[in-house]
C-alpha cells in the first residue's frame, strides 16, 4: 500500500474496511459500527488515482477494473467512506481541477447547454431503461408502505401520495414541469381526472410517453412536449415537478420557482419534488457524478429552495423527507439491474463491461449515500399568495393500491 494512502484510511472512525491486495490485508476501522466494506485490489495504479484525482479517480478505477468491492457490495464500501468524509482527507489536486474545469462546456445557449446535458443521460436507450425500471419508467424516488413493495408498487403509491398533496380533482388542468416518461402525467389522468401536459428535454422519454399515453387513450387529455420548461405558458390549477430541480441550478432555484408562480393562480397549489443534500452549499457537485452520470447537475440545499420559493410570493404548506425510501428504490433497480446483466449487454456493443460497471457504481454509490450520508429528499408543497388555500388538515392519506 501506498505510504500516503494508509494515513487517508486510519481516519475512519465509523464501519470497517478492509483492503485486501495480492499478498497481504490491511483493516481499518472496527466491525459493529457501521457498515463493513472490503476492497479488492486489482492493481496498485488505483492508490494513485485516488491520490490525485481524489473520487474522480476512485469512480474511474472501479470502471477500469482496478479493484472490485468483496461480494459486489460497493454500498458498503462507498458508504464507509462517506460517513467517515474521507473524500475530505485527499488534497484537492491543480490536476483534477483541471480535470474537472474540463467538463464545462462554453460557447452554448443556456437552453443548448442543459438540453444537452439532460440527453447525455436520459436518451441513452429506451430498451436500456426499461431493464431496470418499472413498467411505467418511473425514474424517481419512489414510496415504500410494505418491505415487499415493487418498484412498480412503490412509483404508484408515490405518484399518488403527490396528487393527495395537490389535493387534485376531476377537471383540473396541471403541468408537470420535466415529467420524465410521463407516469405522473398519466396515473393523475387515469386515477384523478384531470388534463394537462408534460414537458421533457429527453427526445426519448417525450416519445416513450405519448406512445404510453396513446395507448392508455389518455391522449385526448394529458400529452408531453419536448420542451424546455422556462418556454412553458399558460395558466394551470396546479404545478408539479419531480426530479427536475437537480438540473435546474445553472439559472437559480429563484428562476424556477418564478416560473412556477408564473404558471399558477393566486392560490394555485405547486409541488416541488427533489433530490437535497446537507452539505455546506460551496461544496462542488461530486467530480465523477458530473462527469459520467449528470453533467451540469447540482443538488441543492433546502434553505435555497425555501429562500427561492419565499421569494416567489409562494406560501410553503409542509416539506416531507423521504429520504429512506429513496434508498431502498435505488436497492430495487439494482437489484433488478444485476439481474439482467447479460440481457443489457446484449442489447448492443456501446453497454459495454466498462459501462456496466459504470452504472453499477452509480446505482450502488447513490444507494449509500441515501443510507449513510448527507443525501435527502425533499417533497415541497406550496400554494400562490399569502393566502393560505390547503385544508387546515393536511391529511394526504396513504395508497393501499397494490
Amino acid at each position: 500500500m501506498y505510504p500516503l494512502i494508509n494515513p487517508i484510511f486510519s481516519q475512519i472512525a465509523q464501519g470497517s474496511l478492509t483492503i485486501k491486495e495480492e499478498n497481504d490485508v490491511h483493516a481499518f476501522g472496527s466491525k459493529g459500527t457501521g457498515p463493513e466494506g472490503g476492497i479488492i485490489v486489482r492493481d496498485p495504479k488505483l492508490y494513485r488515482n485516488i491520490l490525485q484525482y481524489g473520487s474522480l479517480g476512485l469512480g474511474e478505477s472501479y470502471m477500469d477494473g482496478l479493484w472490485d468491492a468483496e461480494r459486489g457490495d460497493l454500498v458498503s464500501v462507498i458508504g464507509v467512506l462517506l460517513m467517515n468524509h474521507l473524500s475530505r482527507a485527499v488534497p484537492r489536486s491543480l490536476r483534477l481541477a483541471a480535470k474537472v474545469l474540463r467538463l464545462t462546456p462554453t460557447g452554448a445557449t443556456d437552453h443548448d447547454r442543459s438540453k444537452r446535458n439532460i440527453q447525455s443521460h436520459y436518451d441513452i436507450g429506451n430498451d436500456f431503461y426499461a431493464l431496470f425500471l418499472d413498467k411505467n419508467m418511473g425514474y424517481t424516488c419512489g414510496y415504500q408502505l410494505h418491505p415487499d413493495d415493487t418498484t412498480e408498487q412503490m412509483q404508484d403509491q408515490k405518484h399518488d401520495r403527490v396528487c393527495r398533496k395537490l389535493g387534485l380533482k376531476p377537471g383540473e388542468r396541471i403541468v408537470d414541469l420535466g415529467c420524465g416518461f410521463g407516469g405522473m402525467l398519466r396515473y393523475a389522468a387515469k386515477h384523478y381526472g384531470i388534463e394537462g401536459i408534460g414537458c421533457t428535454l429527453s427526445e426519448g422519454q417525450a416519445a416513450w410517453a405519448n406512445q404510453a399515453i396513446e395507448a392508455d387513450g389518455l391522449h385526448d387529455r394529458i400529452r408531453v412536449e419536448l420542451k424546455d420548461y422556462r418556454d412553458i405558458e399558460g395558466t394551470f390549477d396546479k404545478v408539479v415537478s419531480i426530479g427536475m430541480a437537480e438540473h435546474a441550478w445553472e439559472n437559480g432555484y429563484e428562476k424556477l420557482m418564478e416560473k412556477i408562480a408564473s404558471l399558477l393562480p393566486q392560490g394555485g397549489i405547486g409541488l416541488v419534488h427533489t433530490i437535497g443534500s446537507l452539505e455546506d452549499p460551496s461544496d462542488q457537485t461530486d467530480p465523477w457524478i458530473s462527469k459520467y452520470i449528470f453533467p451540469g447537475g447540482r443538488i441543492p440545499r433546502l434553505s435555497e429552495l425555501t429562500g427561492a420559493t419565499n421569494a416567489a410570493n409562494l406560501t410553503i404548506a409542509h416539506i416531507e423527507n423521504l429520504k429512506p425510501h429513496y434508498a431502498e428504490t435505488l436497492r430495487l433497480w439494482r437489484e433488478k439491474f444485476h439481474g439482467n446483466r447479460e440481457r443489457i449487454l446484449a442489447l448492443s456493443p456501446r453497454y459495454n463491461e466498462r459501462f456496466l460497471r459504470m452504472w453499477d457504481y452509480y446505482l450502488q454509490s447513490c444507494e449509500a449515500a441515501f443510507r449513510y450520508s448527507s443525501l435527502e429528499l425533499y417533497q415541497m408543497l406550496f400554494c400562490k399568495g399569502e393566502r393560505w388555500t390547503l385544508p387546515m388538515q393536511l391529511d394526504f392519506g396513504e395508497s393501499e393500491k397494490r
